[in-house]
This record gives C-alpha cells, structure tokens and sequence, in this order.
C-alpha cells in the first residue's frame, strides 16, 4: 500500500526519493508496520455515470504501450470516445477504466503520453484483451466519492490509524477550489482517529480477486485509497 513520487514535467521524469539529505532516482521510501496487524483497504474511484459506455479490447499491447485497440490505432478509440477533439486532449484529466476480464476488481489508469503513430502510453501495462472504457472526472464527483470512502472508512471497528492517498489528478480536477477534498477529509475525520491523508502520482491498493475472500495488488489513477489498522 502506498504511492508513487510525481514532478513537474509530462512524463515525470526529474521524480525523486528524498531522505534527510540526500535524493535517489531508483528508490522507494518504505515504512514497516508489523505485530498484529489486520489491515482494511478502500479504494474509491470515478462514479459509474462518468464512465463512457463504448468499450473497447486491446487488441495488441507492449507493456505500457498500447498499439490498438478493436484492431486500429489506440488513439482512434479515444477519438470515438469523445475525449479527443480537434487534435486535443487533456491527458492528465483523461482517465480510462480497465477491466482485465479475469473477475477482479477493474481499475482507473493514466495515459502519459500519445505517440504520432497512435500508440497511447499508460502509466503502467495494460494486457491484451483488456476491456477499457474512457471516462471523465469533475470536483463533485471528487468531493462526493472522498466523503463516501471515509465515511466507510470512519465506520470499521477498532482502527487505530488511517493512512489514504488521492490521485493528484483529482486535486487538478478541483480547479479554483483546490484545498476542497483535504478540507472534507479533515472536517468529516475530526479527531476521531490518527490519520495522513496527501496527494499521490499513482496509489498502491489491494482490490477484491475473482476468488472469494482474495485481494490482488494493484495499481491505480484517479483514486482516492485508504488503510486502516
């Protein structure tokens, strides 16, 4: 559970890891929580209505790198999904909702890039056969979608501490009114529980598996995450 460093470049290529003095290009800061620890996941993501319905399966992929989709350019399946107009896009507001067919749980992921070949690059590897869906993210549903997750949150017995990331990309979603989900997140957390709530380049959560009582490690955009323990 945890996330990823970002920066201020499209493709985020000056993040670092910082440690007292020094910075790393090639680490991960950890922290280890151990003794009896019985920890509770959420994951609260874009609302059923933003989500586009026109599907579509990749149909060749390498890695990050999605070649087509339906059998033509990715980038066609963006345009017919309504995201691209007039040779634009706002990448970093584009999410795409990815259902990996095998009975988990689907997950939001971020295009990072669009090649002038049509290949689409996301923020990690989509597999063939891969149904995706685009989508589109607002403040209310932001501020909506946070309240309900901690609200969750808030309701399981015996927590002791709260650790939740949000996806930067809802903080640029907020617009003028960017202090709004940190402001929720405060008011309805109070003092009711110890709790670290600040915005993530790509949050780390399990997610329900297609077996009963089965979590699988994911990664995921436009999340907002919490553990509890």
């Amino acid at each position: 559970f945890g996330s990823f460093s970002i920066d201020h470049t499209p493709d985020m290529s000056q993040k670092r890891t910082i440690f007292n003095d020094e910075y790393s290009w090639d680490r991960l800061g950890i922290i280890l929580v151990y003794g009896d620890v019985q920890p509770t996941y959420l994951v609260a993501t874009i609302s059923d209505e933003y989500i586009i319905d026109i599907p579509g399966v990749v149909t060749q992929a390498d890695g990050g790198v999605v070649l087509e989709v339906d059998n033509e350019p990715c980038v066609n399946f963006l345009v017919k999904s309504g995201i691209i107009k007039e040779e634009s896009i706002s990448i970093s507001l584009s999410p795409i909702y990815v259902d990996f067919g095998d009975g988990s749980q689907p997950v939001m992921r971020a295009i990072t890039d669009i090649t002038a070949e049509g290949y689409v690059i996301f923020s990690t590897a989509i597999p063939v056969g891969a149904t995706i869906r685009c989508a589109t993210i607002n403040a209310s549903d932001v501020l909506e979608s946070a309240e309900l997750m901690l609200d969750a949150a808030l309701s399981v017995p015996d927590s002791s501490e709260l650790l939740s990331y949000s996806c930067v990309s809802r903080f640029a979603a907020l617009g003028e009114n960017s202090s709004a989900e940190m402001d929720t997140a405060a008011s309805l957390i109070g003092n009711r529980l110890p709790y670290m709530l600040t915005y993530s380049g790509g949050e780390v959560c399990p997610v329900p598996g297609p077996n009963q009582g089965e979590t699988i490690n994911q990664f995921h955009n436009f999340t907002i995450v919490s553990c509890l323990f």
